[in-house]
């Protein structure tokens, strides 16, 4: 398209001056048909420019499109789990959770979003152990799992398993701690349940010889 179009503009401009040769005229007309050609060619550039940068701003918006798409069925997914979970970098800044986080922190996701881990438990006692950062994990790259007893924004006491892992897909030097928490409040209660009708009458709810044996062999193994 370019060639093309220079080949026009020195088929109207240059070939006049050619026969101007033996004219007094000559060299101004031949300075005039360059400059003409120069323009020509800058401006063809810059149209072919526009072009180009309009398609890479349409190529940007689809990406974009695809991405945001990604987000939220990433979103639909992590909210049907009834496990609280959360993504924070290394500087506590929370970058993702699901409902069940924000629920029971006692805030929208939006909010739980924008929060720091650090800040929180400061501000909420209650949160400590399961906000608490472990330079650890990211480090060595370690995972940690452990039990832990807390109260969720309307003072009900759980019992969580907490497991904290290392995102370790980030391209950030420091990677990411996914927390993943999963409330085994019933099954706690249900094993301190079975646990009681082993040792008690189930009539008089009064301790059995199972539970009083097992006293005596705590009192000869203990020092």
């Amino acid at each position: 398209l370019l060639y093309c179009a220079l080949l026009g503009v020195e088929k109207i401009f240059l070939h006049p001056i050619h026969r101007l040769q033996n004219t007094k005229y000559a060299q101004k007309a031949q300075d005039f048909g360059h400059k003409v050609y120069l323009i020509a060619g800058l401006l063809l550039l810059s149209i072919i420019a526009m072009y180009l940068a309009l398609l890479f701003k349409k190529q940007v918006k689809r990406r974009v499109k695809q991405l945001s798409k990604r987000e939220q069925q990433l979103n639909q997914i992590i909210n049907l789990v009834p496990h609280l979970i959360y993504v924070a970098d290394a500087d506590g800044n929370i970058l993702l959770a699901n409902e069940t986080a924000s629920n029971y922190f006692g805030m929208s996701v939006a909010e739980f979003e924008g929060s720091n881990v650090v800040e929180l438990s400061k501000k909420f006692k209650r949160f400590e152990k399961l906000l608490e950062k472990n330079n650890s994990i990211q480090s060595q790259d370690k995972s940690i799992s452990k039990e832990i007893n807390t109260r969720d924004s309307d003072g009900k006491e759980h019992t969580l398993y907490l497991s904290k892992m290392p995102y370790i897909g980030s391209s950030r030097s420091l990677n990411p701690i996914v927390t993943v928490a999963v409330d085994i409040t019933d099954v706690k209660q249900f094993q301190e349940k079975i646990k009681f009708m082993d040792q008690h009458d189930a009539l008089t709810k009064l301790p059995n010889r199972i539970l009083l044996k097992d006293r005596i062999c705590l009192l000869y193994t203990s020092p």
